[in-house]
């Protein structure tokens, strides 16, 4: 397996590459590795997308930027090359080597901390960036709103804040969550789906903390001076044949779904279910211009603009 996960290696990621496979020496028998493996080198390319959304609304280079976060480094990669003055928040230490090494290739050092966004903000960092990113964060914390808040005290005055979140009502996300694998556990709140999680998983850690709905997020950023608009961008990828498929894979195969389910949870689920399919239809038959963005992405993206209290 190792030779023809060689292909993978270039000259730009040799560093990077021989890090990730050291990491995951363990698995590399895996049948996954070489899906695992694209993805991870493929981190630079998915922050240069963003980054060309991002230069639709402000300036990057000479801005100081901070990606919370930051896992492999390919935000940090991409706006580096824009000219921007990097930093980054990890929690992470295990990954933080491999964003080192993915650094090295790219010749850039940036300023790293290992930090939890949750926590109180130093007063040196307050107002001191022009742009962050966030991506795929804020469904892990504890308190969404309290990291939100410090999110927009790290902001500069009109300073931009970019964040990409999971819509745990994208019909793909019920049928089987990207972060458990679990069929419908993102209609539950945190303690129900830590029970849940918990009866496949008695021995694992249970990362994410609170989904929540669109207007809930959209709430939480005005509240804290932030003026929030979601990009377009986000439709690009939108297929209704493809929404109305899975939902109707739900709908006829619920009770199997729901057999895989712990007892003590299943009814509530199924509860939950019921709710969730009855308000897709009724989006889908009375407020068709807000369906996409309500059931027909799985990522929210959205861009945030410091506003004065």
């Amino acid at each position: 397996m190792k030779k023809e996960l060689q292909k993978f290696k270039t000259e730009k990621n040799k560093y990077f590459f021989d890090a990730l496979l050291n990491s995951w020496s363990s698995l590399l028998i895996h049948p996954s590795l070489p899906l695992w493996l694209s993805f991870a080198l493929s981190a630079n390319e998915r922050g240069r997308e963003i980054t060309r959304i991002i230069e639709k609304y402000t300036l990057i280079k000479g801005a100081t930027y901070l990606d919370l976060g930051f896992s492999y480094g390919g935000l940090i990669v991409a706006f580096s090359e824009k000219g921007a003055i990097s930093y980054g928040f990890e929690i992470n230490k295990e990954i933080i080597h491999l964003a080192k090494a993915n650094f090295k290739d790219n010749n850039i050092k940036p300023e790293i901390y290992i930090k939890n966004i949750e926590d109180e903000i130093e007063d040196r960092f307050k107002g001191f960036f022009n742009i962050i990113t966030c991506n795929n964060v804020l469904e892990h914390v504890k308190n969404p709103e309290r990291t939100i808040r410090n999110i927009s005290s790290l902001l500069s005055p009109e300073g931009i804040a970019y964040f990409e979140i999971p819509n745990k009502y994208f019909p793909g996300f019920i049928l089987k969550d990207e972060h458990t694998s679990l069929f419908a556990i993102t209609l539950l709140e945190q303690s129900d789906a830590l029970t849940y999680y918990n009866r496949f998983h008695p021995d694992g850690i249970y990362t994410v903390g609170h989904y929540l709905t669109l207007d809930e997020y959209i709430n939480s950023f005005k509240k804290a001076a932030m003026d929030p608009s979601v990009v377009d961008e986000i439709f690009s990828d939108y297929r209704k044949d493809k929404i109305l498929k899975d939902i109707g894979e739900l709908k006829n195969n619920k009770y199997t779904l729901l057999s895989s389910v712990p007892e003590d949870i299943r009814g509530l689920l199924q509860q939950k279910l019921n709710l969730y399919l009855k308000g897709f239809f009724k989006t889908l038959k009375y407020d068709e211009k807000n369906f996409p963005l309500s059931y027909g992405v799985p990522y929210w993206k959205i861009v945030c603009k410091k506003t004065s209290l």
